[in-house]
């Protein structure tokens, strides 16, 4: 592939199988670092690795220096880097875009943005985000997957395993390897422009049944204790910690609003995930 892919995010945990798929299916992938020394450890060679932050604009620009596309894979663990990090950059790295005319644009937000989904304040940011990069002008592809696999060790802690609320929804839970191939596929089709895809694994589970699922094959044995919403609230309250009241509210977004979107057309033209829990639990 002659196309040049500055991607952002690129050495989190689902920014890195991304940039390595698309390494692997012979795009040149420009990497944007804080640090450029860690980057390269996690990534290994092939990459040209770029130090940059997106709140310095000025280290975008530099950045999108001969790129074709970028790749935008930001998250927040806190309120402040919900709007400073995830917002605000996504608008430099929107303005830098339109600025370098780049031939596209890709970002991932999640099944749940959706206008009657802006009650939450994770969800509201994010669209706003797609918002903006619809608007820009420059050619656009956004990945709207559901819950990740690799997701679900976060909810492991010590001896225990932990759901916060009833979580009662089934959700088709996606494997990270499965979305950077559809990433990597959507780079090579020029009818991916302009379109929002929902990306869904093979199988429905809720979030009991898939960390029971996890339990019994990576730690048997293990107890599982659910913590009630309103304890979750109050223990935020009392603790005055950032990161706590970010996972209450996102916790509650998912206790309350189910899984959205149809992924009929990103099976076709991405190709459709086929990991299931139990091959990716054999994998790892």
């Amino acid at each position: 592939m002659e196309q040049r892919i500055l991607v952002i995010g690129a050495t989190g945990m689902l920014g890195k199988p991304v940039s390595l798929q698309l390494h692997t299916d012979g795009f040149k992938v420009k990497v944007l670092a804080r640090d450029p020394e860690r980057a390269k450890n996690k990534l290994g060679n092939g990459f040209e690795i770029v130090a940059g932050n997106v709140t310095d604009p000025g280290s975008l620009m530099s950045a999108m220096d001969d790129c074709d596309c970028v790749h935008i894979n930001l998250s927040s663990s806190t309120f402040k880097e919900l709007h400073d990090v995830e917002y605000r950059g996504s608008l430099n790295i929107i303005r830098a875009a339109v600025s370098k005319q780049l031939k596209r644009l890709t970002i991932i937000t999640g099944a749940g943005v959706r206008k009657e989904n802006t009650w939450a304040p994770m969800i509201r940011t994010r669209y706003h985000i797609e918002k903006e990069i619809i608007s820009s002008g420059v050619p656009y592809t956004i990945f709207a997957p559901t819950h990740f696999m690799e997701s679900i060790p976060k909810y492991i802690k010590g001896d225990r395993a932990l759901i916060f609320g009833r979580q009662p929804h089934k959700i088709h839970w996606v494997a990270a390897a499965d979305y950077a191939k559809m990433v990597s596929h959507a780079f090579q089709r020029k009818d991916t422009e302009n379109k929002k895809f929902w990306i869904m694994g093979p199988e429905a589970f809720t979030m009991e049944e898939a960390i029971t699922m996890y339990c019994k094959v990576k730690c048997p044995g293990i107890s599982i204790s659910r913590i009630p919403l309103s304890m979750m609230g109050f223990m935020a309250t009392i603790t005055f910690k950032s990161q706590f009241k970010y996972v209450v509210k996102t916790m509650k977004y998912f206790n309350k609003a189910g899984e959205t979107g149809d992924p009929q057309e990103a099976n076709e033209l991405l190709g459709k995930p086929i990991t299931t829990m139990s091959m990716w639990l054999n994998e790892k």
